[in-house]
């Protein structure tokens, strides 16, 4: 990977081999990306030219006067420093200051992935694209001078990962380099931490308040293998059933963006009742696209060709009477 992006990113190489692939998820690349990434989706709401700034100045205008720009001019009193920036041990932030810290990567299953079989003369090859999953726990640390101004710091972080990050980006987190493939989930819900004093030395009126917001980001994306082999086996249990992740309400006329993970090649996803609404792929392995066309109930729905025994060969199984494996209901309102 490369980490010179002028977004702070470390940027997603093609793997080239087994090793490649292994080396590029390492556990220290996928926390660095995640806490890069959280670290711009903040800043997109805090710099002038930043594509949040509309929507911050909309629900927290008063948060116009921090700025995150590190050449800010400390005779300029119009405008307060606000220090961003992700944890390391040699830091040094002074109130107000937002700090991005992760505790490290916990691994999950991510599905089969998607395989691909291409003729050749006397050979076939199988394109194999891996999923890769894991969740990476968040603690972003928050602290000012004074309570209000901690108060208002807080509220607004609660509001820029809780209560509009589906109306904007439908909790999915790209990078802004369209060359990149993961994707970070935001989750529905996140721990707001309390409002804590500290006493800064024997001076009563020198205080520093804190408070923490924690949450379970996942991180997703994938790489390619080819193989000569034309057969692949999957054993019981080895993999979860398919998950869908989507909103139980969806307004008319919005597009929204949501995950069905852990799918094999031989599932298809659908809904019941088209006149409703309609769903297309995203950008990564397991986003969905829904636009909500008229009210009304209908369900997401995961098929699977029916088949007996473990080897999955290219073309074997029956769309014909397909067996619904999971499901979810989904409501349509105005």
């Amino acid at each position: 990977m490369d980490n010179a992006s002028s977004t702070g990113y470390m940027k997603t190489l093609k793997a080239v081999s087994r090793q490649a692939a292994v080396s590029m998820y390492s556990d220290m690349n996928v926390s660095t990306i995640t806490t890069s990434a959280i670290e711009q989706y903040i800043r997109n709401f805090f710099e002038v030219d930043g594509k949040y700034r509309r929507y911050l100045m909309q629900f927290a205008p008063s948060m116009a006067r921090y700025t995150v720009e590190k050449d800010h001019n400390p005779s300029d009193t119009t405008k307060t420093l606000l220090t961003l920036e992700r944890y390391n041990e040699r830091i040094a932030a002074h109130p107000p200051c937002i700090i991005i810290n992760d505790t490290g990567v916990v691994l999950k299953p991510a599905g089969f992935g998607r395989s691909t079989w291409q003729s050749r003369p006397q050979s076939s090859v199988v394109m194999h694209q891996i999923a890769v999953t894991r969740e990476v726990p968040i603690t972003i640390f928050i602290a000012a001078s004074s309570k209000s101004e901690l108060v208002s710091l807080a509220q607004c972080m609660h509001a820029i990962f809780f209560d509009i990050s589906t109306f904007i980006n439908g909790k999915i987190i790209h990078s802004d380099n369209h060359t990149d493939t993961w994707s970070l989930r935001i989750p529905m819900m996140i721990d707001p931490g309390s409002y804590d004093k500290n006493n800064q030395g024997d001076d009563p009126q020198m205080q520093l308040w804190t408070s923490t917001i924690s949450m379970q980001i996942t991180f997703e994306d994938s790489f390619n293998l080819t193989d000569d082999d034309m057969s692949y086996t999957v054993s019981p249990g080895s993999i979860s059933g398919p998950e869908i992740s989507f909103p139980n309400v969806l307004k008319i006329g919005r597009r929204t963006s949501g995950l069905i993970s852990n799918l094999l090649v031989d599932m298809k996803v659908v809904i019941d009742n088209h006149n409703l609404a309609s769903i297309s792929h995203g950008s990564t392995l397991s986003e969905y696209i829904i636009l909500a066309k008229r009210p009304g109930e209908f369900n997401i729905q995961v098929l699977q060709g029916t088949k007996t025994g473990s080897n999955i060969y290219p073309g074997q199984g029956s769309a014909v009477r397909p067996d619904v494996i999971a499901q979810k209901k989904i409501t349509v309102t105005f």
